[in-house]
Parts: structure tokens; sequence; C-alpha cells
């Protein structure tokens, strides 16, 4: 059943009228349900999707790799998980430290690790020749996990100087104009196996270039294009034929992109599902991709 309201969808699981439904992956919205309804079962994939930031790099002062430094330091990637805990994770770089080439902030070079820092970054902003800050539009999609998500950013980046004017339109409008290279920090959300190279591919190699026609690719920063990027390393890695070498490659990877600053690792978001208590799935959810076959479900009388 295709119930396209959230507040609808929701009421239709507690009034029994469904059995399962995808949830409503906002703040704040599984701790609600569990106590509307105790009884009620969630399911998480983990990591789930992965969501990233570009910065597009063709938009001035964004150019600068200072006002991008300082734009990391503006963000508190952990405070933007724990809001949509229980579904959010961290990522320290692009991908969850329990993948390939994934790290642990720890084990980042110091200068690597962007702690949130707003003095920081002010002080970029300043040293870039910005004192006053910055203004700037960036849209967003009115999806529940892109809304949430960028306006947790919005706020958190204000503090340091960066004035966001966030126009939230519909999804399906929201990916065509970041298809068409009409978005400042467009906010992506995809789910991914442990590959990394499948990532880079998508979303920071040059052959995936956003283009204003709406024929290019997922790069909406113009990485590898503007500015030297990822390609020799990624073409090396996808060449590999040991998994040591291939790993290898995608960290070094990670570490350019952490130094270079195209895109931003915001968070990952676990595909949820909220089930009746009486709805035996058949087998337990654990991992995987965002999301799993319903129809491999069983129903159980109680």
């Amino acid at each position: 059943v295709y119930i396209a309201d959230t507040s609808a969808r929701t009421l239709a699981l507690l009034s029994g009228n469904i059995d399962i439904m995808e949830a409503v992956r906002a703040p704040g919205w599984v701790a609600s349900m569990q106590q509307r309804d105790p009884t009620l079962k969630i399911d998480m994939t983990v990591p789930g999707s992965f969501n990233t930031l570009h910065i597009n790099l063709t938009r001035k002062p964004f150019d600068d790799l200072k006002v991008r430094q300082a734009l990391m330091h503006a963000i508190d990637r952990p405070a933007v998980a724990q809001a949509l805990a229980p579904m959010g994770g961290t990522m320290a770089g692009l991908q969850p430290d329990f993948f390939p080439a994934g790290f642990k902030t720890e084990d980042l070079p110091e200068e690597l690790r962007y702690p949130y820092d707003p003095d920081k970054a002010k002080a970029l902003l300043a040293e870039a020749g910005y004192p006053d800050g910055i203004s700037f539009p960036s849209l967003c999609s009115q999806r529940e996990d892109y809304s949430s998500t960028m306006l947790i950013v919005q706020e958190q980046i204000r503090l340091a100087g960066f004035n966001m004017d966030l126009r939230i339109e519909d999804h399906t409008a929201y990916h065509a104009d970041n298809r068409s290279d009409k978005n400042t920090l467009a906010m992506h959300s995809s789910s991914y196996p442990p590959i990394p190279t499948q990532l880079y591919f998508q979303q920071l190699s040059a052959q995936s270039e956003v283009k204003s026609d709406g024929k290019g690719g997922g790069n909406y920063s113009h990485y590898g294009v503007v500015m030297p990027g990822i390609d020799d390393l990624l073409t090396q890695a996808l060449q590999a034929t040991d998994f040591a070498a291939y790993d290898s490659l995608c960290r070094k990877i990670e570490l350019q992109v952490l130094r270079d600053l195209p895109l931003i690792g915001l968070s990952t978001l676990s595909f949820t599902t909220a089930r009746r208590g009486n709805v035996d799935l058949g087998y337990p959810v654990k991992s995987g991709y965002a999301r799993w076959r319903f129809h491999r479900a069983t129903k159980t009388v109680v």
C-alpha cells in the first residue's frame, strides 16, 4: 500500500491497518513510536545509507580550500548522527570504520580529523577574506531524512558565519536540480556495499561530473575537473589484483579527499522499518543495503 503522507502511514501502523512500514527517518521518531506502542519491533540495516555533502567547487567562495576547511570545522558530524539516533552513525571519512578503507577518527592524521570548532571555522573564514562570514543559497529535499539533516547543518554552521539560505523543495525536483548543477551544498543519500570504489566512482570521479544539461553523473562538486582529483588512484584501485593493494589505494583516496574536501561524509542512516509485534520476518535484520526484501517476511497469528 502506498501512503505518501508519513503521518498517515504512521497512524495506519498504530491503528493496525498495516503490519509493517518504512520508518520516518527523522529525529525522535523511533523513541516516539516505542512510547506509543511498546510492542512494536524496530528493524534497522547497518550502515544503511551514506549521507554525503557535495561542495560545489565552481561556486565562490567554496573554491577556496580554507573556506571548505572552515565548513568542515563548522559541522558537528557526531551531533548530526546522534540527532537521528538510533538510526544515525558516524563516519570519519566517506566509509564507516568497519568497511574497507574506513578510518576511525583517532587513526587519522591530526590535521585531517576536523573536530567541531566554530571559533577555528571563523578564523579560517577570516584568513580567506571573509571576517564577516558568507551567505549563500542551497537546495534541499523535503524528505525527512534530507530536511532534518540539512536543517541541523544549517544551524550548526550559522554559529561559524555560514548563513545558508536553505530552499526546501519536492524530492523529485531536488534530484533534478542537483543533476542540472543548480546546487551549492548538495546532500546525497545512497546505500553502498563494502566496495569503496563504487562511491568514489559515482561521487568523485571526473567521469561522473555533473552537467548543466542533466546528462552528467553524481559528482556534484566537479572534483577532478576544476582541480586535480583522485582519478589516478581510483584507476589503480580498480585494476588491483589483491585486496591489500586495493585497500591501501582506497585509504589513500580517503586521505586525499579529506585534504581537498570536495565531499563530506555527514553520517550513515539505517534503513528502518517498524512492524507490529505479531509479525515475524523469518530472519534477523543486521546489515546490508538500505532495503531488504519484504516478500521474505512471514506473518504469524498470536
